[in-house]
Parts: C-alpha cells; sequence; structure tokens
C-alpha cells in the first residue's frame, strides 16, 4: 500500500498567487502528475515516493528559475573584472543594505546617473547666472552711456529753443535741462519696448549724467584755466554748446 502524506509535497503550491498556482499545476500536468484541480484551497494527498519527491525539487528548481528570469526582464548578463579589494567592497556593502551585488550596483549606478545630472543643472544655473550679471553689467554701461547723451542733446534742444540760454551758467539751468531730458529719456524708453521696464528711473541716471557732465568742463581742469574766459558763464555755455558731437 502506498503512503500518502498530507501538507508535505507540493503544499508550498498553495501560498502562491493564482497567477503562480496556475502555472505550477500546469507544470505538473506537463510532467504527468494531476492534481484534479487549477486552483486548490487545500492540499491534496498524493502518493510519497521518491518519483513525487523528485518531481517536487524539479518544480521548486523550476519556479525559482521562472522568478529569476522574470526579475531579470529588460536584463543583461554583463561581465566584468574587479579587484579582490573592490569585490570585497562589493560584498561588505551590498551586505549591510541587505541586497545582492547585482541590484546594490544598478542603485549605486542610478544614484550616480542623478547625482551627474543634479552637477550638470548647477552649472547649467552658474551659467547663466554669469551670462545674466554680464548682461546687466553691459546694460548699466549702456544705460550711462545713453543718459550722458542725452543730457548733452537735451542741452543742445534747449539752446535751438532759447538761444539766450547759451550764456546762462550750466549750474542755473540744470532743472530745464532735467526736463528736456526726462522728455527725451522717456521716448527713449517707450522705443526699447520690453527693455524699457528693466532700466533705472531716469532721475538717477540723469544725475549720474550730470555729475559726468560737470567734472568734463574746462573748469574742472586747472590745464585749461587760460585767459580765454573759458571759466565764465558763457565760456561753459559755449563749450558745451559747441562741443555736443564730440566723444568725451
Amino acid at each position: 500500500m502506498k503512503n500518502f502524506v498530507n501538507k508535505t509535497l507540493f503544499e508550498w503550491i498553495y501560498k502562491l498567487s493564482e497567477k503562480d498556482q496556475e502555472w505550477a499545476l500546469k507544470y505538473l500536468s506537463d510532467k504527468g502528475l494531476k492534481l484534479g484541480i487549477e486552483s486548490p484551497i487545500m492540499p491534496i494527498l498524493v502518493p510519497d515516493t521518491a518519483e513525487n519527491r523528485e518531481l517536487n525539487i524539479k518544480l521548486k528548481n523550476a519556479f525559482r528559475q521562472r522568478k529569476i528570469r522574470e526579475r531579470r526582464t529588460g536584463k543583461k548578463a554583463y561581465s566584468i573584472v574587479l579587484s579582490n579589494t573592490a569585490i570585497k567592497t562589493l560584498n561588505k556593502l551590498s551586505n549591510q543594505m541587505a541586497s545582492s551585488r547585482t541590484d546594490f550596483l544598478e542603485n549605486l549606478l542610478s544614484k550616480e546617473k542623478e547625482l551627474i545630472s543634479r552637477e550638470y543643472e548647477i552649472k547649467k544655473q552658474e551659467k547663466i547666472r554669469e551670462d545674466l550679471e554680464d548682461r546687466i553689467q553691459i546694460n548699466n554701461i549702456l544705460e550711462k552711456e545713453l543718459s550722458f547723451a542725452l543730457t548733452r542733446l537735451a542741452i543742445h534742444q534747449l539752446h535751438e529753443q532759447s538761444p539766450a540760454s547759451q550764456h546762462v551758467p550750466l549750474a542755473d539751468k540744470k532743472d530745464d535741462i532735467e526736463v528736456k531730458f526726462k522728455e527725451l529719456w522717456e521716448e527713449s524708453k517707450n522705443n526699447m519696448k520690453l527693455l524699457g521696464p528693466a532700466i533705472k528711473p531716469y532721475h538717477a541716471l540723469f544725475d549720474s549724467a550730470w555729475s559726468k557732465l560737470i567734472n568734463l568742463q574746462p573748469e574742472s581742469n586747472p590745464q585749461n584755466n587760460t585767459n580765454n574766459d573759458s571759466n565764465t558763464p558763457s565760456g561753459v555755455a559755449d563749450y558745451i554748446y559747441f562741443n555736443l558731437d564730440d566723444q568725451p
């Protein structure tokens, strides 16, 4: 009489998912062992024979290989040569992380890729910042040059509208020059469209241009203090008027 056992051979099948159970039962059926139902609820008595025990071992091995193949989906075997020290380090670190060496290396590569991506993004942002700083510096220079040119143009227009103003000391007509400057500045800013709102207020640039203009006057340079009356109010006015097209 054959010996029968309960919950020994093939009992582990019933702890699997329904999909894995169906695969295991089909495997046994293909090997000639039919348990009678597709998804058993409880273990069925099977003959405790050497053949069935060997079949149970083969089933476990086949199931294990199946799971390995599933985990390797999208993966490919790759052989590399490592030093003994590197291998010991890999084994130690993978053990500490409670993972296989393959999983550890994949995680390591993934983190390194992320790190490189972050470093690239940081360098990219730094380059953008440097470019922006350069543009701001250039913009500041252009603003100053433009404001100085507009200040001189404002003086020129004031003299054209009121020729007598040419003989008025420069400091005494500053307010009138600033009014003209503001008109020219607003017109220039509107013509700049998108660049206009980003530039400084007109009064800040006028003050800077005015200081530069005053410093360029002959009376500010002792070498120009001759007997040609260049220090008189009319001399200053004439200097401004006749040098409008000169490059400072």
